[in-house]
């Protein structure tokens, strides 16, 4: 059995260096460089020990000088440079001492240490290479030291499993569980233990160790601690002195119920004097001073516990004083104060005001203070420091369909001192292009309700046909609890259809029409992560109903609704799948939906063997869309480091009806009834699928991922027995490039 600090205690010293490296090259000290320099030995690098007299820093610094590393290989140069960055800097920049030459080596073998190589050595020598300084490092790797196993001696309130996971570093999920040692994590790991004893209760708790054992070729380590649990310390009584007014009984009472009898530490007295605090100043005694004294009872174990409370004076708010709003109007801030000139200062009302202030998001800094003094009414102060209220952005990326695209925004956090948003934003693809302006009020008429008022404008180039849109809505949300809210919007616009492809023809005839909608969506977000979620689930819902009533050339009901769900399954692999669905149904006396109002599928987000839109009924070899779809996704997701992951697939979904008019040969609807019965009947019929792989680079605004999508049972063309072309002639795959997971 041997002690690793003992071990760790030979690191050589500057001078042991010196000493030892003088021994083993026998190079005498009176030795310049320029006389070294000129033995004939030039063509070869003839090293000795570094030292100041034979390389001054005014000779390194006509010479120059190169770091070269020998002997590492679980760590690469750069990693080594990077270890040691600061004293590397220091010898370039402060007179290139070797001292900074030894505390660089250090440090390397601290990065070696921090990796489990707890026996790695990194010395140095110097020599001449083009007749210039050649600083070496000499790295002794030795093994990568894993922890054998934990043994523990004398614990009986924690099992021996509960401790040892104090020792095994915290992993990421996509990274391979390997406990390898390092000292300083172990030490670490036995302080938590200390530090668990304790505040359970194990005040006279001790923890010996810890001892290592350390196999014959030193890659395995055997740990052991001794550990003396003594008394586990119980709250035997809560008492209370000094001014206990009569309105704080009850609350000190209840207090003092929910402390006896539970485990005692240090901290239970700081708990108990905040709330006992609270109480007070709850009642207009922000002043109050409570002292809490512990004392052990005859019986082992027991701590009874004395509160002395001083009152203090009760105070009341003369001013409201409101400092560092140099862009936020005071009457803004002033709603958000839940006290009024004249009232008693309370706790729960200062807590109240500080947490609608944060939920603002406009301050960095947020002090509510009473003033000092022994006057009854005090000022209360309110002093902020306000954030940046404009943002800008801009962004580039690409798309299997849009190919090129570029977006910018700029946004305005605190409109006229308001609390309002404004925002612009523009984006543009080879296929488009589109313009949002809009103002968002958080606190519409001073509830928690937000409105959003968006002004929008877009040019789309579709598969079949260009689509311009101009928009403006007006949006009304909740958020019941972070992971659930509600919105509920009412939308008007106007659609032109233009640049229709040759030979295609819209099933419904209308090139130009005017929409107004409301719609209710709701939505429970439950993952871990928006962009490369591991485990948790999202699901929405919505209802959208245009009718003249609301303004609306156009008469539908559209439901959607939709489903994410993801399983960690391994240490670096999760399961991920999505149902989306959805239809819309024309209302009143509207027989056919517009072209650009249908549902499309096929693409980077759906089903992936397909271009974009190009699964479903078509005409003239273009896709028209139906009125009902379907999205199923399976992915098995695994990451092979921090910034690169794969996946493979399975989609599957349809478009219904699944054929259109002409591919029926079949003339255009003129009966409602028909539209509804074709939908409905072919909702769950003609899946078409993929199936296939893809490459993500996870970025910080999400993952760049490459996917393809083989298409099992493409459908051909071919020719009939009347000679006729039949069939859609789909690819075999297609290929995707985007940014952002395909859910």
């Amino acid at each position: 059995m041997s002690d690793l600090n003992d071990t760790f205690a030979l690191h050589p010293l500057p001078l042991f260096r010196a000493a030892l490296l003088s021994l083993i090259f026998l190079m005498p000290a009176g030795v310049g460089a320029e006389q070294h320099a000129g033995n004939g030995l030039e063509a070869e690098k003839e090293f000795a020990i570094c030292r100041q007299e034979l390389y001054s820093a005014e000779w390194i610094a006509q010479k120059g000088y190169a770091l070269d590393f020998n002997g590492n290989r679980a760590l690469r140069d750069s990693k080594l440079r990077a270890a040691a960055a600061d004293e590397l800097e220091s010898f370039a920049k402060s007179g290139h001492r070797f001292a900074d030459i030894n505390d660089a080596a250090f440090q390397m073998e601290l990065a070696y240490r921090a990796q489990g190589y707890a026996f790695a050595r990194v010395d140095y020598r110097c020599g001449l290479e083009k007749e210039g300084l050649l600083v070496s490092f000499l790295v002794s790797e030795g093994p990568q030291v894993l922890i054998e196993s934990i043994n523990l001696n004398g614990n009986t309130a924690f099992a021996d499993e509960e401790l040892a996971g104090f020792f095994s570093e915290e992993q990421q999920w996509y990274e391979d569980k390997k406990n390898i040692y390092v000292e300083a994590k172990v030490n670490d790991g036995v302080n938590t233990i200390s530090d668990l004893y304790y505040e359970t209760g194990y005040l006279d708790a001790s923890v010996q160790g810890p001892h290592f054992e350390f196999s014959s070729d030193n890659s395995r380590v055997t740990i052991s601690l001794d550990i003396s649990e003594g008394y586990q310390f119980v709250i035997n009584s809560v008492d209370f002195d000094g001014d206990v007014l009569e309105e704080a009984e009850e609350g000190l009472s209840s207090v003092a119920q929910t402390y006896i009898q539970q485990v005692y530490f240090k901290r239970r007295k700081i708990d108990l004097q905040s709330r006992i605090t609270e109480i007070y100043s709850n009642l207009g005694y922000p002043s109050v001073k409570v002292v809490i004294d512990d004392q052990e009872t005859v019986e082992p174990g027991k701590i009874n516990l004395t509160a002395e409370i001083i009152s203090g004076p009760m105070i009341r708010i003369k001013k409201i004083i409101i400092k560092g709003n140099a862009g936020t109007r005071e009457s803004f801030i002033r709603n958000r104060i839940a006290f009024k000139e004249g009232e008693l200062y309370t706790f729960e009302k200062q807590r109240k005001s500080f947490l609608a202030l944060f939920r603002t998001g406009l301050f960095s800094k947020i002090d509510i203070t009473i003033a000092p003094g022994s006057t009854e009414e005090r000022d209360l102060f309110v002093q902020l420091e306000e954030l940046l209220p404009r943002e800008f952005s801009f962004e580039v990326g690409w798309g299997s369909y849009e190919l090129f695209r570029v977006k910018s925004s700029i946004v305005e956090k605190n409109l006229l001192g308001t609390g309002r948003t404004a925002r612009a934003q523009a984006g543009a693809s080879t296929k488009g292009e589109n313009v949002v302006i809009g103002i968002t009020d958080p606190w519409f008429l001073q509830t928690d309700i937000t409105v959003d008022l968006p002004f929008s404008y877009s040019r789309r180039e579709q598969p079949s046909f260009e689509e311009t849109k101009y928009g403006v809505s007006v949006f009304f949300s909740k958020t019941f609890r972070r992971d659930l809210a509600t919105t509920l919007g009412y939308l008007i616009s106007r659609t032109d259809i233009t640049d229709v492809e040759e030979g295609f023809t819209l099933e419904n005839q209308e090139d130009q029409y005017n929409l107004a909608s409301i719609k209710l969506q709701l939505i429970k977000d439950k993952r871990n992560d928006i962009f490369f979620p591991t485990k948790g689930y999202r699901f929405s819902i919505a209802e959208e109903i245009a009718d003249s009533i609301l303004g609306s050339e156009e008469k539908f009901s559209r439901f959607t609704s939709g489903i994410s769900i993801f399983f960690p399954i391994a240490t670096r692999t999760v399961f991920g799948f999505r149902y989306n669905t959805g239809f819309i149904i024309p209302t009143d006396n509207q027989v056919t939906i517009p072209a650009p109002e249908r549902f499309y599928n096929g693409g980077e987000n759906t089903v992936r063997s397909y271009s974009q839109d190009l699964l479903g009924p078509v005409a003239s070899g273009r896709p028209v869309g139906g009125n009902a779809f379907n999205v199923i996704n399976l992915e098995l997701r695994y990451r092979f480091s921090k910034t690169l992951a794969a996946t493979i697939f399975f989609d599957t979904g349809n478009i219904a009806p699944n054929r259109s008019r002409e591919e029926l040969k079949k003339p255009p609807y003129d009966n409602q009834q028909d539209v509804i019965d074709d939908t409905f009947n072919d909702y769950f019929r003609d899946f078409r699928s993929a199936v296939g792989f893809g490459i993500q680079y996870l970025l910080p605004v999400g993952p760049a991922r490459l996917d393809v999508g083989f298409n099992p049972n493409r459908e051909k063309i071919s020719i009939n027995e009347n000679g006729d072309v039949e069939g859609r002639g789909e690819d075999d795959l297609a290929i995707h490039f985007s940014v952002g997971m395909a859910f």
